[in-house]
C-alpha cells in the first residue's frame, strides 16, 4: 500500500486512484460528477474520517472551486484537483 506522499510523487498512481474514487463517485455512469454525487462522495469521505458531514454551503464551495470550466459539474481532470488536496492533508 502506497503512502499519500508515495501516490502525489507518482502520476501513474495518482491517476488510478483519482479514476477509481471519481468513477465510484460518478453512480449515474455520466463522465462526471455533479452536485448529489459530490455531496455523497464528500459525506462519505467525513464518516471514514470521523469528521462531520458537510454542509450544504461547503458541497457549493468545493464544486465551485472545482468547477474550474463553470458548466455546473466536475469532470475527471477536475477531480484531481480534489485529489491532490485530500492526498496533502493526510500526508
Amino acid at each position: 500500500m502506497s503512502t499519500p506522499q508515495e501516490i502525489l510523487n507518482d502520476e501513474d498512481k495518482l491517476y488510478e486512484l483519482t479514476k477509481l474514487v471519481f468513477d465510484k463517485a460518478d453512480v449515474n455512469c455520466t463522465g462526471f460528477i455533479d452536485r448529489k454525487e459530490l455531496a455523497a462522495t464528500m459525506e462519505l469521505l467525513a464518516r471514514d474520517g470521523g469528521i462531520p458531514p458537510p454542509a450544504p454551503e461547503q458541497v457549493e464551495t468545493v464544486l465551485k472551486h472545482l468547477d474550474t470550466n463553470h458548466d455546473g459539474v466536475i469532470q475527471l481532470e477536475e477531480f484531481k484537483t480534489f485529489m491532490i488536496e485530500i492526498l496533502k492533508k493526510l500526508s
